[in-house]
C-alpha cells in the first residue's frame, strides 16, 4: 500500500514580490502531490496577490507576528501542536528560523529545514544587525535545524559561521525558473521597445532588483553614465522598488537625463528581459541573484559582479564577470562593448540554459526524501 502524503508546512514572512517568493510559487506547485502535501504558513496581514498563483489544494494558513521574537514564537508553537498532521516544517526566515524551527522543535515535529537563500548582508532586521539578537538566533538555528537548504554554498556558510554539523543534511539547491516563460520572444520585443520609445538600434541594458544597499544601483548608474559618455545611443532600464528608489531616481536624472527609465515593479519581466540587449548585476553580495538568472533563461548576455556566486551562472559563456574594484569606467567601457540582441544567438544560448525549475522540483523532492528517510 502505497503510504500517505507526508505534510510539509514552509513558513515565511509574506509573498511579496522578491526572489525568494518568486522561486516558491513556480516550484512549490510541482511537487509530488502523491508524496508531499506542501502547505504555506505565513504572518497575518501580509497576504498579497501572488498568494492566488498558488494552487488551491496548497493551504495558506496566517499566524499574528506579535510583539517581539518570544512572543512570536510562542503563536508559532501553539499553531505547531493545533496542526498535529505537519510533518515537516521548512522555514524561509534566514536567522529567524532558529526561532521557527526551536517552536517546531517544542510541538514535536521530526524534520525541521533552515532554507538559507541569502547572506546576512543582505538583511536589515533586527536578527541580522542586533549582535545580541543575532548570536541568539544562530544558536537557536543550529540547534533545532535538521538538515539544511541553501542555493550557495557561500550563503550556507556565512549562516553557519562555525562549519556545519557532519551529522545534519544540507544540500546546495540553486533556484531554477521556468525556460519556456522567460523564454526570448522576438514579438515582445519589438511590442515592448515601441512601447517604451526605444528605437532598434538603442542599445539596451537592464537591471532588475529591490532598490537595496548591497544591489548597488549607486554603481550601477555611474557605470551606465561612463558607457553612455562612449556609446551615446544606449538606454537603461531600471525595475523594481524600495526605499532607495527616490535618491537613485535623483543621481540618475544626474548622471544620464533623459538616458534612464525606472519602471518599478513589473509582472511583465519576461517581455522586458526580451526587450534587453545586456542584463548588468553588480551586486556587492547575493545569496544566489535570481534575476540573473532568469536573464539568462531569455539568452541575455550578463556583466556581472564577483560578489554574486558562481552557482548564479546558467549558461557558460553568456556571464562576464568584473570586480567591482575595477571602477564604474572599468564596467562601462565592458557595457559598451556590447551588440544588440541577435535572435540566433539568444536562442543558442537559451537552449544550453541549465537551471529549470522542473530539475529543481525534483531536487527538492529527493531532499524531502533523504531528510524524511525515505
Amino acid at each position: 500500500m502505497k503510504p500517505a502524503p507526508i505534510t510539509v508546512l514552509h513558513v515565511l514572512r509574506s509573498l511579496g514580490h522578491g526572489g525568494i517568493e518568486a522561486w516558491l510559487s513556480q516550484v512549490v506547485p510541482l511537487v509530488d502531490t502523491s508524496r508531499y502535501q506542501m502547505e504555506l504558513l505565513l504572518e497575518a496581514g501580509s497576504e498579497t496577490p501572488l498568494a492566488r498563483e498558488f494552487p488551491n489544494h496548497i493551504k495558506l494558513h496566517c499566524v499574528p507576528s506579535g510583539e517581539g521574537a518570544s512572543a512570536w514564537m510562542m503563536g508559532l508553537l501553539r499553531f505547531f501542536r493545533e496542526h498535529s498532521e505537519i510533518q515537516v516544517v521548512h522555514s524561509h526566515y534566514h536567522l529567524g528560523s532558529g526561532f521557527v524551527l526551536g517552536a517546531a522543535a517544542l510541538a514535536g515535529i521530526r524534520v525541521r529545514i533552515a532554507h538559507i537563500h541569502t547572506q546576512s548582508a543582505c538583511h536589515g532586521s533586527r536578527l541580522d544587525t542586533k549582535p545580541v539578537v543575532s548570536v541568539v538566533a544562530r544558536q537557536m538555528l543550529s540547534a533545532s535545524a535538521t538538515a539544511y537548504l541553501s542555493p550557495s554554498m557561500s550563503a550556507l556558510r556565512d549562516v553557519c559561521k562555525e562549519g556545519l554539523d557532519a551529522r545534519k543534511l544540507a544540500m546546495v539547491l540553486p533556484y531554477g525558473v521556468n525556460e519556456q516563460r522567460f523564454a526570448f520572444d522576438r514579438a515582445a520585443r519589438l511590442r515592448m521597445r515601441h512601447s517604451l520609445g526605444i528605437s532598434p538600434a538603442t542599445l539596451l541594458v537592464g537591471h532588475v532588483g529591490r532598490f537595496v544597499g548591497f544591489k548597488n544601483h549607486t554603481f550601477l548608474i555611474n557605470a551606465f553614465a561612463a558607457c553612455a559618455a562612449r556609446r551615446p545611443n544606449v538606454h537603461l532600464l531600471l525595475i523594481g522598488d524600495g526605499a532607495l528608489r527616490p535618491e537613485i531616481e535623483t543621481l540618475a536624472y544626474t548622471r544620464a537625463r533623459e538616458k534612464v527609465t525606472l519602471l518599478g515593479v513589473r509582472s511583465d519581466v519576461p517581455e522586458l528581459l526580451s526587450a534587453m540587449d545586456v542584463f548588468v548585476f553588480p551586486s556587492r553580495v547575493e545569496g544566489l541573484g535570481l534575476a540573473a538568472v532568469e536573464a539568462q533563461a531569455s539568452g541575455l548576455p550578463i556583466v556581472m559582479s564577483e560578489g554574486v556566486p558562481e552557482e548564479a551562472v546558467a549558461v557558460a559563456g553568456l556571464v562576464r564577470r568584473l570586480s567591482l574594484g575595477s571602477g564604474p569606467q572599468a564596467w562601462g567601457r565592458e557595457i559598451a562593448k556590447m551588440s544588440p540582441s541577435d535572435e540566433a544567438e539568444r536562442m543558442e544560448a537559451a537552449s544550453r540554459f541549465s537551471q529549470r525549475i522542473s530539475v529543481s522540483a525534483q531536487q527538492l523532492s529527493a531532499f524531502y526524501d533523504k531528510a524524511n528517510g525515505r
